[in-house]
């Protein structure tokens, strides 16, 4: 539900990206980075992202981090 409310607009529902510049989940090497530093990554958000630190909680995007690892 978190991924579809926030990042599927982007990112794709499957995780093949529906903005140009978007990162591609639905390629195995995207994901080669620990949780940890995903999850940096979406606090801080990067180019067009927002960061989403202040928005949701750690757990949160945690569990934002293990379903992008269910879209290979």
């Amino acid at each position: 539900e978190l991924y579809r409310q926030h990042c599927a607009s982007c990112h794709g529902n499957n995780g093949r990206p529906s903005m140009v510049g978007a990162t591609d989940f639905s390629q195995p090497t995207t994901l080669l980075k620990p949780d940890m530093h995903l999850l940096q990554s979406i606090r801080a958000g990067r180019g067009a992202m927002p960061a989403y630190q202040g928005l949701l909680r750690d757990r949160d995007l945690l569990d934002i981090v293990a379903h992008l690892r269910t879209l290979r």
